[in-house]
């Protein structure tokens, strides 16, 4: 029986972080006034918006989901957009 990777425990609607990186997670970056460093990630997972829904939350177009553990703690589902460049968390892990 093949397992694919798990869901999100809890999903919060997309929210921005501070960050100067492009492609990859960042390694420092703020979320919720939290000073944030990345410990490891794994990703990414692209996700493309169902085209055919007018859904105004996926305009940035495409999204590159992360799975990001950090130093803190927190383990984080994460996205990037490249149509619109930034980072985004849109769940937390056990």
């Amino acid at each position: 029986m093949a397992h694919g990777p798990s869901p999100p425990l809890a999903h919060v609607p997309p929210e921005p972080v501070t960050s100067d990186a492009a492609r990859r997670p960042p390694s420092r970056f703020s979320w919720r006034r939290l000073r944030l460093e990345t410990a490891s990630s794994s990703g990414p997972e692209r996700i493309a918006p169902e085209w055919w829904r007018p859904d105004e939350a996926w305009r940035s177009g495409l999204r590159d989901y992360w799975r990001v553990d950090t130093r803190q703690g927190l383990r984080l589902w994460m996205f990037h957009t490249p149509k619109a460049p930034g980072w985004f968390v849109h769940g937390l892990f056990a």
